[in-house]
């Protein structure tokens, strides 16, 4: 049986669920980044390295930056919330 998904769904609720999938969102994307850099830097200290390597590694290095700061900001956001039962103090 399939639950509606605005049933008993508060807007606080709502906006939880959505932080919470924003976050998670940028935690896999963070996560399957640095492993693509790891493995191009892997082949960097091996010697086989080439432009297009390179290119893809400044590339993947900026992507990161921007992926962990979406991350710290879906994180802010859902701890300001009230109602937030990760909320410390």
């Amino acid at each position: 049986m399939r639950e509606k998904p605005d049933d008993g769904v508060t807007p606080v609720l709502r906006l939880r669920r959505r932080l919470g999938n924003e976050l998670l969102a940028a935690a896999a994307r963070h996560a399957a980044i640095s492993d693509e850099i790891h493995d191009l830097e892997e082949m960097r200290s091996g010697g086989a390295w080439s432009a297009e390597q390179a290119e893809r590694y400044d590339y993947l290095r900026r992507q990161k930056a921007a992926e962990r700061v979406r991350h710290d900001q879906a994180h802010r956001q859902l701890m300001r919330l009230p109602s937030s039962s990760l909320r410390i103090g």
